[in-house]
C-alpha cells in the first residue's frame, strides 16, 4: 500500500488555491485515492488549511461507509463544542435536531441523503407552522454537518453537500419593530414599584446602552471609569452538567435560578467596546455600588476583586443567571399590561432606533451595540428613521423651491 503524501497546493486564481491530499491505495480495490478542493485566501492561510484538512482526512476511514445523518450531525456538534461554539448556541442546535429532524431521516446513511429528502422535510416543517427562520436554521445545522463530512472524506471521492441545493423558505427580513418610548418608560417605572432597585437599574442600563442581556450580566465594577463602561464579556447560561459551568448567583425567590450554571466568556474578537454613559446613569450606578457595599458590610464582607455589577451574593463574586432578567421583565410586562411581547430584546432595538431617529452617526450606533459593520446596523434598523426621512424630504423640497 502506498503511503499518503503531505498534500499539494496549486494556485488557480487570485487568492484561489486547489488543495490536494493523497490517501494512498484503497485497501479494498487497490485504486489510488486523492481528494481535492478549492480554497480562497492567502498562500499562508491555504497552507494552514491544507495541513488541517490533511490531518482530518487521515484520521478517519475514508472508504465506503454506512454512517447515518444523525451520527454525522452529532459528530459535527461535538466538534463545534471543541472549537469553542457558545453552549447556548449548541443547545439550540441540538434542540432543532431533536424536535424537527425525524428519526427515519437521522437513521438514513449519509451517502444516500438526497435533495428530495431535505425538500420534503422543509415542506413538512413549514406546513406544521415552523417559522422560515427556524427552518433555515435546521438547514444550516445539516449543511454544516455535511460540509464537515465532505472535508473528512465521509461523502466519497466527490463530496456534494446536498443541503446547499435544497429548497428553503425565503430569508426573513432582518428589520425589526422597536417598542414605543412610552412602553420602555412604563417598564422602568413598574420595576421601581414591583422589583428591587438593582433590577430597575438593570432595565435602565439595557435601555440606555442597548447592550445584550448576557453582556449586562457580565459587567464588573472594574469595567467602569469616570464616563464610560467596557463591554468585554458575556454571561451564558448552561445546563447543570456542563463541565465548564460555574454556579450563578442565586436569588432564592427565583425558582429557575436554583442550581443553574453559567460560563463567563470573552466577546468575539471584533465585539469588545467601550461605550459612554449619561451623567444620570453614572450617578445611578454610583448609588447602586454604595448600596452593595453596605450590604456586604452587613455580612461582614467586602466586594470581591472582580465583583459583578449585578449579583445576589454579598460580595458580588458571581454574576446573575441571565434568564432571571427575562423572568422579571416578562412578569412586569404581564402585570402592568405593557403591550410589547418581546420588550426585553426590544430595549436594544429602542436604543438603536432612537439614535437613528435623532441623527446620531450610524457608525457610533453600530459601535455602541457591537455590530460588526455600519451596513449591518443600517440594514437591521432601516425602517426606524421616519423622523429623519421626513427631515430629508423637507430639506430637499426647500432646495428645489430655492428657499
Amino acid at each position: 500500500m502506498s503511503r499518503p503524501n503531505t498534500g499539494g497546493l496549486r494556485a488557480i486564481g487570485d487568492n484561489m488555491w486547489e488543495l490536494s491530499v493523497s490517501l494512498g491505495a484503497d485497501p479494498a480495490t487497490g485504486r489510488y485515492r486523492r481528494r481535492t478542493r478549492t480554497y480562497r485566501g492567502t498562500e499562508r492561510q491555504a497552507l494552514a488549511e491544507l495541513k488541517k484538512w490533511r490531518r482530518d482526512l487521515l484520521t478517519v476511514d475514508t472508504g465506503p461507509t454506512d454512517m447515518t445523518l444523525g451520527w454525522v450531525i452529532a459528530e459535527h456538534l461535538d466538534q463545534l463544542a471543541i472549537e469553542g461554539r457558545s453552549p447556548s448556541t449548541l443547545g439550540e442546535y441540538r434542540r432543532l435536531v431533536r424536535d424537527h429532524i425525524p428519526t427515519p431521516l437521522t437513521q438514513l446513511p449519509v451517502g444516500e441523503l438526497g435533495v428530495n429528502h431535505l425538500d420534503r422535510l422543509y415542506r413538512n416543517l413549514t406546513a406544521r407552522g415552523l417559522s422560515a427562520s427556524s427552518v433555515r436554521h435546521v438547514n444550516a445545522v445539516i449543511s454544516g454537518a455535511l460540509t464537515r463530512a465532505g472535508r473528512k472524506g465521509w461523502l466519497g471521492q466527490q463530496p456534494v453537500n446536498v443541503a446547499r441545493y435544497a429548497t428553503k423558505p425565503a430569508k426573513p427580513s432582518r428589520r425589526v419593530r422597536a417598542p414605543q418610548t412610552d412602553s420602555v418608560r412604563a417598564l422602568y417605572r413598574a420595576a421601581l414599584v414591583d422589583e428591587t432597585p438593582e433590577r430597575a437599574l438593570c432595565i435602565r442600563l439595557l435601555a440606555e446602552t442597548g447592550v445584550r442581556r448576557g453582556e449586562v450580566c457580565g459587567f464588573r465594577w472594574a469595567d467602569l471609569d469616570g464616563t464610560s463602561i467596557a463591554v468585554v464579556r458575556n454571561v451564558v447560561a448552561v445546563g447543570p452538567d456542563h463541565d465548564a459551568g460555574v454556579q450563578a448567583s442565586t436569588n432564592k425567590t427565583s425558582k429557575s435560578a436554583r442550581s443553574r450554571r453559567v460560563i463567563v466568556k470573552a466577546l468575539k474578537v471584533d465585539r469588545p467596546r467601550r461605550i459612554a454613559l449619561s451623567p444620570d446613569l453614572l450617578l445611578a450606578l454610583a448609588v447602586h455600588r454604595g448600596r452593595m457595599e453596605q450590604r456586604a458590610e452587613i455580612f461582614e464582607m467586602t466586594l470581591a476583586g472582580g465583583a459583578f455589577v449585578f449579583s445576589d451574593d454579598p460580595d458580588q463574586a458571581r454574576p446573575w443567571y441571565p434568564p432571571i432578567v427575562s423572568e422579571f421583565v416578562g412578569r412586569l410586562r404581564r402585570n402592568h399590561g405593557i403591550d410589547e411581547p418581546r420588550i426585553l430584546h426590544g430595549l436594544r432595538h429602542h436604543a438603536a432606533t432612537e439614535m437613528l431617529a435623532n441623527g446620531i452617526d450610524p457608525a457610533v450606533g453600530a459601535e455602541r451595540l457591537g455590530h460588526s459593520s455600519t451596513k449591518m446596523f443600517l440594514d437591521i434598523y432601516a425602517d426606524a428613521r421616519p423622523a429623519r426621512d421626513q427631515a430629508a424630504a423637507d430639506l430637499l423640497g426647500e432646495i428645489f423651491r430655492g428657499e
